[in-house]
């Protein structure tokens, strides 16, 4: 099983699940749609070692399988996550956290909902900026991404061929805000600019229908 199809920790609901089934969710997760040959591939099984867990969470209703014809032979099998499948994933208390920020602009208006996710900001910038001390932006990067996997959002990183870097995040713990709030993924970028040091293009976003949240980081300032 590759690196990148690996978080550092099981946060959520993940843990419940044995760890073959565990991969099998996180990397329907990240992929979205698989056929049987790619999936045991991704897992290192057998084409029957991987369709028995993946039976076992479609009896649970957390897999949802496709059946696509290819024209001659048999049609292919291609299984993906159930919508039941989301509660899943860490979501970071939204039900709560959207409960409060409501309450906030119910008194304060939309204002006051920028000012509490700015200072939750400040707060993650100070937990965050002690880690990235004296790193070069490779070594910053990596050590968010890390930091980023472990508080559940599945990230990963990579590079792209022309140099740039790019931060993955396939999960999106604060959905449920980022939904209502926009100003909560503004937030977001501004807090990876300002421990990164170096402007950030956001092009795709999970509130936005994307499978990933994707932040491209250049390796030149400026």
């Amino acid at each position: 099983m590759s690196n990148t199809d690996q978080n550092l920790e099981e946060p959520g609901l993940l843990k419940a699940f044995s760890s073959s089934k565990r991969e099998i969710l996180k990397i329907l997760k990240k992929y979205r749609e698989l056929d049987l040959k790619t999936l045991s591939e991704k897992l290192n099984l057998t084409k029957m070692g991987a369709l028995k867990h993946i039976n076992d969470l479609e009896e649970q209703g957390f897999i949802e399988r496709i059946i696509k014809k290819t024209g001659v032979g048999r049609p292919k099998h291609i299984f993906k996550l159930s919508d039941e499948s989301s509660d899943i994933f860490p979501r970071a208390y939204s039900n709560l956290t959207c409960f409060a920020l409501e309450f906030i602009e119910e008194n304060m208006g939309l204002e006051g909902v920028e000012s509490a996710l700015r200072k939750r900001g400040k707060q993650l910038y100070s937990e965050y900026s002690e880690k990235l001390k004296n790193k070069n932006l490779d070594e910053k990067v990596a050590i968010l991404t890390k930091l980023r996997d472990k508080e559940g959002y599945m990230a990963s990183m990579s590079k792209t061929e022309k140099g740039d870097i790019e931060l993955l995040e396939y999960n999106c713990p604060i959905f449920d805000v980022a939904q209502k709030y926009w100003s909560a993924c503004v937030v977001e970028k501004e807090l990876f600019e300002d421990l990164l040091g170096t402007p950030i293009e956001t092009t795709h976003r999970v509130v936005n229908s994307d499978k990933v949240c994707r932040f491209l980081i250049s390796n030149t300032k400026g």
